[in-house]
């Protein structure tokens, strides 16, 4: 699950400090969401008018990637964390 990939990561960052960070654990996933850019966004290739109102939508650029965001709970102490991934 990312969101316990997430944790692992931090409590790997925090190993070397470990007498002043506790361990955590995932507690509650509260969101999740998959965060991807709107086709016509990345078809637009400018406008077709001299006023600007008219949009060309001719680009051939396709969505291959995408980012997720988190929130989520961890123990001990119940703090709330959003990651961007």
């Amino acid at each position: 699950m990312l969101g316990e990939g997430v944790v692992e990561a931090i409590n790997d960052y925090t190993i070397s400090e470990r007498s002043l960070c506790a361990f955590l654990k995932l507690d509650m996933l509260v969101r999740y969401e998959m965060l991807v850019s709107d086709e016509k966004v990345l078809k637009y290739g400018g406008v077709s008018d001299d006023d600007g109102f008219i949009p060309k939508f001719n680009g051939i650029v396709k969505n291959t990637e995408a980012a997720y965001m988190l929130i989520f709970t961890k123990t001990p102490g119940n703090a709330k964390y959003e990651v961007y991934i």
